[in-house]
């Protein structure tokens, strides 16, 4: 289990919404990098060999998850 805390400054005057997504798409991948190279050196040694996380397009889920559910369209019946 790896869990990872990240603090984050921006310069005074940064307003709040290019915050949220500074941190929503570069935090996670600032920190999935790190955890990365973190689980790649802790297994580095281990008789199975190096685990390694595999490399993952943020840009595409974050769009995803953006994204509003669309509900199936079935058929209706009377």
């Amino acid at each position: 289990h790896l869990k990872l805390n990240g603090f984050f400054s921006f310069p005074e005057g940064t307003e709040e919404e290019t915050i949220k997504k500074m941190i929503g798409l570069n935090g996670l991948v600032i920190l999935y990098g790190t955890a990365r190279g973190i689980v790649a050196q802790a297994t580095a040694n281990c008789l199975h060999g190096k685990f390694i996380l595999p490399s993952v397009n943020f840009i595409e889920l974050v769009k995803k998850k953006a994204q509003p559910v669309r509900k199936p369209q079935g058929k209706r019946t009377r």
